[in-house]
């Protein structure tokens, strides 16, 4: 039997899991000290390997799962601009239906597609160690995190304008 994982969840899934588990190593260091400890007495390294990419794997998960039905929700509107609020006209990304996907996808478009999940992913999770760095009151993490999150954000609004016009000249 083979078993494959596509380069997409890890990239888009693990990596981004994996990320997160390390700057919550680094925020806080007690906890995680304690998990490695435990960690220790079991005294196998394939063990630790697999107990560390599981939850990496599932940690993506999750932020994945945030990105897909919080983040982009909140970010995109199907609304013509001459519609929009202004707040929503320089925030929010315009964005196409599925059916006009459909109609243009093709291989560049779905490439495109990734790559402005990779972006909506690791802008949630500086995000949410963000809110995590505000609660905690680690104010130097928070501008160092504000940044990042700004230049996730402009490349998904990037890839997202990229997008729309593909589709509409698809359709064209």
């Amino acid at each position: 039997m083979e078993f494959k994982i596509p380069f997409y969840n890890v990239i888009n899934i693990l990596f981004v899991g994996l990320v997160f588990s390390g700057l919550c190593v680094f925020l806080f260091p007690e906890i995680s000290g304690y998990a490695f400890n435990v960690l220790g007495r079991i005294n196998n390294q394939v063990f630790d390997i697999v107990v560390v990419l599981t939850l990496g794997y599932e940690m993506g998960l999750i932020l994945n799962w945030i990105a897909s039905l919080v983040v982009e929700p909140i970010l995109i509107n199907k609304k013509p601009l001459n519609k929009r609020c202004w707040v929503s006209r320089i925030f929010q990304i315009s964005w196409k239906s599925y059916a006009d996907y459909q109609k243009a996808e093709n291989d560049k478009l779905n490439m495109l597609v990734r790559e402005m999940n990779v972006s909506r992913n690791h802008m949630t999770l500086f995000g949410v160690i963000l809110i995590i760095a505000c609660i905690t009151s680690r104010w130097t993490v928070v501008l160092c995190l504000l940044p990042m999150i700004i230049l996730f954000y402009c490349a998904y609004k990037k890839h997202a304008k990229k997008i729309v016009d593909r589709i509409e000249n698809a359709l064209k």
